[in-house]
């Protein structure tokens, strides 16, 4: 059974409706169609945890008919009862005052693989003087929310007040801080005049579009990095919290609050007056030091003990994790292409990795774009560009290896809903002395390490991999022993566990200096309607006008032109497909139209292996030379195989792939493929009339849309 979930009042639902030499021309709009409505939203479910009973229920709105339920337990936030995985980009429309160039940073976002965004709105330019307030232009959020429901992401909302993000008094308006008489970001009463006409309007535009009725906004963050001690004797600051929730839940805001402690370890507002709904914490792991973009910070180890302590009853959420840096203006300043550097893409690979590792479900990357400061917004610690070396530059620019990390990342998210629930099972830290218990997970080399993930419903199992230095820039080398569930197709028998150590065929797996890989074992895709979880992942939603009607090419181009007599025939009755493990990274797995889909890669000088049950009436494209066995490859300690000899010609490169049908539990029924280096480009190992796999080198990921 699921953990306790906590739920709102009834009176808070929400609706969202749901979306030859020709095919690699083809692959590419089939991913770009795939990557605009793959996963518009990656739900799936349970329910939320601070109570709701609480509030004066004279301050909710009555939601619409097309309204959806928020909620959630200590796993991951939960829309309709469906889980997701917030995968959020941190963006200011104010940092890009042109409302028309909005939507080509949401699609920029969306086709990374983020489903949400995260917004600072800014009160001084919103109340630019006393009983002024301009919500019009480039200060308007109606274009935002329209767009974020039109390309289908959800919204983070941040109003602070205070907001601090490298702008001038942290967004508090000029005019309150050379009036005011009293302390500002206290339960002051003239403070909190000041800035309640701010907070009611904009409560009073944004309310429509919270997803409780049809619209993108799942949370409104209250205040920003705010302290719940008296700081130089000034009091009021967890009453000044509940003033804001007050007012915000008066005039409308309905959704779940959250809060952002400005780091691990302070605890702020986990409880008690003042608190959120869902607390987190602000992480920037390298700090702002870009003259040395390449020396590192060690990863953050504590996240998920800390949570433990503060609020193991929530998802472990991080409202800011670090996705760049600000530079410092003045004649030294390294630039924001240093900046880019020091959290470049094997910054993302080990860093956001290790987030994941740690079973964090919700985290907002900041910034995913940062812009431009305009005039006198910057605070006087920076210059006018706000660059912060993201993953989309200051010139919108995608053209980077960040940019394609973090898509491969979230494509990885989107199409995985068993990682939205995870148990941390263990790590694989080496036992000296022998009165100790084993590590979780067995490595063969102690400069690995590793952390093992587990869906409690359907056993599907996620390692995490990285050096256990995670600065160090030497290729290291492993195997790693996993736990698989295997039966005997032929047999109507319950499965087994047992444990292999992989790779079973190919040289061992390789970490190249700063990088991390997520292996996989027990990984199920495709129809999942009678999947433990029940959840059918459905990659044709129709959210507001994005759905996207038909895959009907590709079958098309996959199978056309062959000769019937190339048939192969594959008996099987299973579904959804089963991956039995990965040393490959996945990039996208799922369910278009008829066919299970599964795409994998790896980096072109390393080997990959995976294992998969294959099914389906398919043929050979012409790209392949199936050869009769000539060399049986044994397996560890001798057991019989069978096997073929697949050639897939990619470029100048001819790379060799063994397959393998294994003929005792737990490998029979899969087929083992051994990818061995020097694959480049987007090879198709095979195609049937139920399902495509295709295997892309990391480069070639970059491009594959």
């Amino acid at each position: 059974m699921d953990s306790e979930v906590h739920h709102p009042p009834k009176s808070k639902r929400f609706s969202t409706a749901r979306r030859s030499t020709r095919w690699p021309q083809l692959l590419k709009t089939f991913c770009c169609l795939a990557g605009i409505s793959l996963g518009l939203f990656s739900v799936g479910g349970i329910r939320s945890s601070f109570p709701w009973a609480t509030w004066d229920q004279s301050h909710h709105v009555s939601t619409s008919e097309n309204g959806w339920e928020v909620s959630w337990d200590k796993y991951s936030l939960l829309l309709n009862g469906r889980r997701v995985f917030v995968w959020s980009g941190e963006f200011h429309t104010w940092r890009l005052p042109v409302p028309e160039l909005w939507q080509d940073i949401l699609q920029k976002l969306k086709a990374s693989g983020v489903n949400a965004i995260s917004i600072y709105t800014h009160w001084g330019l919103s109340n630019p003087s006393r009983g002024v307030l301009d919500f019009d232009g480039y200060r308007s959020l109606k274009p935002l929310l329209d767009m974020s429901a039109q390309v289908g992401i959800w919204v983070v909302l941040r109003p602070g007040p205070y907001i601090n993000a490298e702008t001038t008094a942290g967004g508090i308006p000029h005019w309150a801080t050379t009036s005011l008489k009293s302390h500002l970001r206290t339960n002051n009463t003239e403070y909190r005049d000041a800035w309640i006409p701010y907070i009611r309007e904009l409560s009073r535009i944004v309310a429509p579009y919270q997803i409780t009725e049809g619209g993108p906004i799942i949370a409104v963050q209250i205040e920003n990095e705010y302290t719940e001690r008296a700081e130089g004797g000034y009091v009021g600051m967890p009453e000044a919290m509940e003033q804001l929730k007050d007012a915000l839940r008066a005039n409308g805001i309905n959704v779940p609050f959250t809060v952002n402690d400005a780091n691990l370890g302070l605890k702020n507002y986990v409880n008690g007056s003042g608190a959120g709904d869902i607390y987190g914490f602000d992480s920037y792991p390298q700090s702002f030091d870009c003259a040395n973009p390449g020396i590192w910070k060690p990863v953050i180890t504590q996240y998920w003990d800390y949570h433990q302590t503060a609020n193991p009853h929530q998802p472990l959420y991080i409202p800011e994790f670090q996705g760049g840096a600000f530079d410092a203006w003045g004649p030294h300043a390294p630039g924001y292409e240093a900046c880019k550097t020091l959290t470049g893409h094997e910054f993302e690979s080990v860093f956001n990795l290790n987030l994941w590792a740690q079973n964090v479900k919700m985290a907002n990357i900041y910034m995913a774009y940062g812009g431009t400061s305009w005039g006198h917004l910057p605070f006087p610690g920076v210059y006018t560009s706000y660059d912060y070396g993201a993953a989309i530059s200051e010139n919108r620019d995608i053209n980077s290896l960040k940019y394609a990390e973090l898509k491969r990342q979230g494509l990885f998210l989107r199409s995985s809903p068993d990682f939205y629930k995870t148990d941390v099972i263990g790590n694989s830290t080496h036992v000296e002395s022998s009165e100790e218990t084993d590590p979780s997970v067995d490595i063969s080399n102690a400069s690995v390490f590793g952390t093992l993930l587990n869906n409690p419903d359907t056993g599907s199992s996620f390692y995490v991999v990285r050096q256990l230095n995670s600065s160090s820039i030497d290729i290291v080398d492993f195997r790693i022993k996993i736990s698989v569930k295997g039966s005997d197709p032929t047999q109507h028998r319950p499965q087994s566990e047992y444990s292999l150590q992989i790779p079973l065929l190919g040289a061992p797996i390789e970490l190249s200096g700063r990088q991390s890989k997520t292996i996989l074992a027990n990984y199920r895709f495709g129809d999942l309607s009678s999947h433990p979880t029940g959840i059918q992942r459905d990659y044709n939603p129709a959210f507001l006008n994005t759905v996207l009607h038909t895959f009907d090419f590709f079958s098309h181009f996959l199978l056309s032109g062959l000769e019937s007599s190339s048939y192969l025939e594959v008996e099987s009755t299973y579904s959804p497909t089963e991956l039995l493990y990965s040393t490959a990274g996945l990039f996208f797995a799922g369910r278009i139209g008829a066919k299970d889909v599964l795409i994998l890669y790896g980096d072109a000088d390393q080997e990959h292996e995976f294992a998969i049950r294959l099914q389906g009436r398919a043929k050979p494209v012409t790209n392949k030379v199936w050869q009769p066995n000539s060399h049986i490859r044994p397996l560890p300690g001798g057991v019989n195989s069978f096997s073929d000899k697949i050639y897939i010609s990619a470029g100048e490169a001819i790379a060799q792939v063994t397959q393998r049908n294994e003929q005792s539990i737990p490998l029979k029924g899969y087929t083992v493929f051994n990818v061995l280096k020097g694959v480049k480009g987007v090879v198709s190992v095979w195609e049937s009339d139920t399902q495509v796999i295709l295997y892309a080198d990391t480069a070639s990921t970059s491009t594959l849309w």
